[in-house]
């Protein structure tokens, strides 16, 4: 299967757009693509638990896949606050 990124939208209200003057970006959804490096999950897991023990988390958490995005010289996406995702989402690794 071939698959190529396509523009990534952002949420104004109950609104979806593309705008490239607000967010010029390139994604694929989690079931778009996979990471095969054999170090990824250990690294992965490395940053998570720093991240999490920086921010003081003391909770039981867990991470999941929800888009990969592309970020090309020029790109960019305008300050914002993420919003949740699923249920339960409190941030957003970047």
């Amino acid at each position: 299967m071939r698959l190529f990124a396509r523009n990534s939208p952002f949420g104004r209200g109950d609104q979806t757009l593309v705008d490239e003057s607000v967010r010029k970006t390139w994604e694929l959804d989690a079931t778009e693509f996979q990471l095969l490096n054999p170090g990824w999950t250990a690294f992965s897991q490395e940053i998570v638990a720093k991240s999490l023990r920086n921010l003081g988390v003391q909770v039981e958490t867990s991470v999941e896949p929800y888009k990969l995005l592309l970020y090309e010289e020029g790109v960019f996406f305008k300050a914002h606050r993420d919003t949740e995702k699923t249920p339960g989402m409190f941030g957003t690794l970047v």
